[in-house]
């Protein structure tokens, strides 16, 4: 049986603040009674994208196959950040 090295990135102080800064965005939005997030292109679980930052945030550490998805996170982020300035632009 072959095996599968997968190369493993450790979370450094930087990257697990923001890690953190992710969840707590998420997290609010998430409580506001938002369950999916749509871009279009791509549509976030806001629960499953949660229990990922948490379970990457446990390990310490993500593979080079988490690190999309990682990447992803950080697009969510974005998106959540974007559709509030435009609910406080609308007042």
């Amino acid at each position: 049986m072959k095996s599968i090295n997968l190369k493993t990135t450790k979370l450094n102080d930087s990257m697990f603040k923001w890690t953190e800064r992710f969840y707590d965005v998420i997290y609010l939005y998430y409580c506001k009674g938002n369950g999916w997030v749509d871009n279009g292109d791509m549509v976030w679980n806001l629960q499953k994208e949660l229990k990922f930052i948490h379970y990457i945030q446990t390990a310490g550490e993500y593979t080079d196959f988490e690190a999309k998805q990682l990447n992803s996170v950080g697009k969510l982020y974005k998106k959540i950040n974007k559709i509030w300035k435009l609910e406080d632009n609308r007042g």
